[in-house]
C-alpha cells in the first residue's frame, strides 16, 4: 500500500502546472516561503521519489540530490529543483 506524504510545496508546485508558466510558479515560490520551507520540501520530494524508484524496480534513474550553498541564488536554484 502506498504511503502518504504531505508537503505544502510540493503539493503547491504540482497543483499549479499547467495552470502557471514555469516562471510564475517559481517566481510565487521563492516569494511566498521560506528557504528552509523549500529545502525542506525538495528533501520530502527527493527521498520519497528514491524509495518509489527503489521498491518497485523502475530502472530508472532519480537525479543526484545537491546541495546547495548559500549565496543570493540558493532560493531560486531550489525552486528549479522542485521543478
Amino acid at each position: 500500500m502506498a504511503k502518504l506524504f504531505i508537503s505544502k510545496i510540493v503539493c503547491f508546485t504540482f497543483n499549479k502546472c499547467g495552470q502557471f508558466t514555469k516562471t510564475q510558479v517559481k517566481s510565487a515560490l521563492v516569494g511566498f516561503y521560506t528557504e528552509d520551507e523549500l529545502i525542506s520540501g525538495k528533501d520530502v520530494l527527493h527521498g520519497h521519489l528514491t524509495e518509489l524508484v527503489t521498491s518497485l524496480s523502475l530502472g530508472c534513474v532519480v537525479p543526484c540530490y545537491v546541495k546547495r550553498p548559500a549565496n543570493d541564488n540558493r532560493m531560486k536554484m531550489t525552486a528549479d529543483d522542485l521543478w
